[in-house]
C-alpha cells in the first residue's frame, strides 16, 4: 500500500491499523518488498508514499530494478503523466520513461479515471472503486492481473455499490409533461444493470414549452413521481440531477441579427465570463470545499441555459 497526496503521513491524525499481511511502504524514498510463496522470492513490488501533502519531483528514476534472479517486477506510482493538465500534477511521468525501466507491470494511483497507458509492459490506472460524483461515471473497480513469462493478462473486476451514469432522452416530440414521464420511464425501465444507479439525465427538446414546465414546477414533480416509482426496488435507480438542452430554433438565431436589446444581450452574454460573478463562492473557506471550479463546457452550458431563460421571459407575452 502506499499513501498518496490525501492521505500523506505526516498528515494522517487517525492512523488506521492494518491486518498483519497488509505492507505499507512508509518513506518517500522507493523502495523493493519481496513477494514470497513457499520460501522463494516470486516477485519484487517497489513502492514509495507521500510523506507531505505533495511530491513534485520525478521519481521514475528512484525505480531500479535491485535483483535480476527475481521473476517478476512491479512498480507502484502514484503520480500523473506530465501532459495532463486536467488534474494537479504529483510525481510527474512520461509513458516512455516508464517502459524504459524494463519494469513487468506498472501499478498506477492518483487519476480517478480507468485507462491502460501502454500494453506492452502493462501501465495501468485502474481508476477508483467507487464513482463520488457525477463526473465519475461507469463502472468503477480493480484490474485482476496474471503475470506470466512475456504476457499480461488484465480482466476488470467491477466493485462499485453504486453506479453513477449519464442518461440522454430526446423529448421533442411529447406535447405534455404527462408525454414526457412516459418516455422517460420507459427509458429508465429499458437500462440494464446490476448495481444501484444513480442517473445523470439530460433532456433535448425542441419545444419551447418545456421551459414553462420547468418554471410551473411540473418537471420537477414529474421527476418526483419517477424517482418513487424507481428507488423501490433492491437494485434500484434515482434521478439525482436533471437538466434541459433545448435546441436553438431559427427564430433564436434571427434574435442576434439587427441594433435592439436582445440581440445587445445575447452578445454580451457571449462575451462574458461567468468567472468574476462566482468568485466570491471559491474564496469562501466552507463553499470552496464542496464547489468544484466550472469546465470551459459548464460555463458555455450555464451561459445558453441563461439566454434560453432570459429569451423566453422577454419573449412570452
Amino acid at each position: 500500500m502506499s499513501y498518496g497526496n490525501h492521505d500523506y503521513i505526516n498528515g494522517n491524525k487517525h492512523p488506521v491499523a492494518y491486518p498483519d499481511n497488509v505492507y505499507i511502504f512508509s518513506k518517500e524514498e522507493v523502495q523493493p518488498f519481496p513477494y514470497q510463496r513457499n520460501g522463494e522470492v516470486l516477485a519484487l513490488i517497489y513502492g514509495f508514499s507521500y510523506e507531505n501533502r505533495a511530491v513534485v519531483a520525478n521519481k521514475v528514476n528512484e525505480f531500479q530494478i535491485t535483483d535480476t534472479s527475481v521473476p517478476f517486477h512491479i512498480a507502484m506510482l502514484h503520480g500523473s503523466v506530465q501532459s495532463n493538465t486536467e488534474h494537479d500534477r504529483y510525481a510527474p511521468f512520461q509513458v516512455q520513461e516508464l517502459s524504459e525501466r524494463h519494469f513487468d507491470y506498472w501499478a498506477l494511483g492518483h487519476i480517478h479515471k480507468r485507462q491502460i497507458l501502454k500494453e506492452t509492459p502493462a501501465i495501468v490506472y485502474p481508476g477508483n472503486i467507487q464513482g463520488r460524483n457525477r463526473k465519475e461515471t461507469g463502472m468503477k473497480g480493480c484490474y485482476h492481473v496474471v503475470l506470466n513469462e512475456g504476457t499480461t493478462d488484465l480482466a476488470f473486476i467491477p466493485l462499485q455499490a453504486i453506479q453513477i451514469n449519464p442518461l440522454v432522452v430526446n423529448v421533442s416530440p411529447c406535447n405534455s409533461v404527462h408525454e414526457v414521464e412516459s418516455v422517460l420511464m420507459e427509458h429508465v425501465n429499458n437500462l440494464t444493470y446490476s448495481t444501484p444507479q444513480l442517473i445523470d439525465l439530460t433532456l433535448i427538446s425542441t419545444d419551447q414549452r418545456i421551459t414553462k414546465w420547468q418554471q410551473d414546477g411540473r418537471m420537477e414533480e414529474m421527476m418526483e413521481l419517477i424517482n418513487e416509482a424507481t428507488i423501490q426496488s433492491s437494485v434500484w435507480s434515482y434521478i439525482f440531477r436533471y437538466s434541459v438542452s433545448k435546441k436553438v430554433a431559427s427564430f433564436d438565431r434571427e434574435l442576434y441579427k439587427g441594433d435592439h436589446f436582445i440581440s445587445e444581450l445575447l452578445y454580451e452574454i457571449d462575451n462574458q465570463s461567468i468567472q468574476p460573478f462566482i468568485a466570491e463562492i471559491y474564496q469562501q473557506k466552507r463553499a470552496r470545499k464542496f464547489v468544484e471550479r466550472l469546465t470551459i463546457e459548464e460555463e458555455m452550458a450555464l451561459k445558453t441555459a441563461v439566454k434560453e431563460l432570459l429569451i423566453y421571459e422577454l419573449l412570452k407575452e
